[in-house]
């Protein structure tokens, strides 16, 4: 069960990147993808501006509700290298950058209460790829 969460949570996070990276370029306009790190973590996505996904409706796409958090993988802590924890995709190739513009890669990363993790890459490029410490959920093994 432990696994089956984090490889969940990971997977939910990656595809979500990736959908919110899509919009931006077909909607031709930037999508917001916000992070609150910690034990109770939370994102949202949004398509006016950085949201607070623990602001109930302040994370929408389309006005519909775009936030994910722990309470759907119990027991599983969320942590980045993103600083600000916050990428904006730009809409004409979809790149990932900080509020300001800049380039923007790193990782978020989901573990367990139980030790287990795994990461969601982003290269400044938007390329993403998830992996895990010593091929433990069947991914390949982080650099």
């Amino acid at each position: 069960i432990e696994k089956q969460r984090v490889r969940n949570a990971v997977e939910k996070i990656y595809a979500d990147l990736g959908m919110a990276r899509s919009q931006a370029i077909k909607a031709n306009r930037p999508q917001f993808f916000s992070l609150n790190p910690g034990a109770a973590w939370c994102y949202g996505i949004d398509d006016t501006a950085l949201c607070d996904c623990g602001t109930a409706g302040d994370c929408t796409v389309e006005g519909g509700p775009r936030v994910t958090d722990a309470t759907d993988f119990g027991n599983t802590t969320l942590a980045t290298t993103l600083n600000p924890a916050a990428i904006v995709f730009e809409p004409r190739r979809g790149l990932p950058q900080d509020a300001a513009g800049n380039p923007l890669g790193g990782s978020i990363t989901v573990t367990s209460a139980g030790g287990l993790s795994a990461q969601v890459q982003m290269s400044v490029i938007g390329r993403l790829s998830i992996c895990s410490n010593a091929n433990q959920l069947g991914y390949s093994a982080c650099p």
